[in-house]
């Protein structure tokens, strides 16, 4: 029987793009995290954080009831926003971690020859902390692949009644998240040598 493939290439999509989303806003909050103090932070901390404590069903869940008459309920957008949410927390104490450790005497002397935050954030910080910040996103790739994956080979079987899932299909996205869990290792092992 041939083995089809479009649940690989779905997974892949919303990994990606979910990935991608929880980099951003998690590099944002995160340097907002790292660089001021502020009234309410450790609240923003602890809603950031929340997602860890959620398992993916009921987040997946809540995303699906709460946009059950909109458009996009029931479709791989939903998976996108879930994904983003579960992987969140990961980014934001990830890139904070990387922000927080860093050698701030560089940051120091670009704001006294008058860098701005948004170059200092962009030609400094950014690239002394971008290989924790990077194994944190590869991690966050593997967790969304491996669990939109299962969703999506379940109700694969359910809906078509093929039983059991193809050893091919599985096999590669076993494969892929092992090569993007093995890549956070690299970049975390190359951060700690790096003087």
């Amino acid at each position: 029987m041939p083995v089809d493939w479009y649940p690989l290439w779905l997974s892949l999509r919303v990994a990606s793009c979910a990935t991608v989303i929880s980099l951003v806003l998690g590099l944002w909050l995160a340097w907002v995290l790292a660089r001021r103090s502020f009234a309410g932070r450790e609240i923003i901390q602890a809603v950031a954080t929340f997602p860890y404590a959620l398992p993916p069903l009921i987040a997946g869940t809540y995303c699906i009831l709460t946009l059950a008459h909109s458009e996009y309920a029931f479709t791989w957008y939903i998976g996108v926003l879930a994904g983003a949410v579960g992987v969140f927390p990961l980014m934001v104490r990830g890139s904070r971690r990387a922000f927080q450790t860093r050698n701030l005497n560089y940051e120091n002397a670009a704001r006294s020859l008058g860098a701005s935050e948004w170059r200092v954030f962009w030609s400094i910080a950014l690239p002394l902390a971008y290989e924790p910040i990077l194994s944190a996103a590869a991690v966050a790739f593997a967790r969304v692949l491996t669990e939109f994956a299962a969703v999506v080979l379940i109700a694969f079987a359910l809906t078509t009644g093929i039983s059991p899932f193809p050893v091919a299909l599985v096999s590669v996205i076993v494969v892929i998240a092992l090569g993007a869990v093995y890549l956070s290792n690299r970049l975390e092992h190359e951060g700690r040598t790096r003087p």
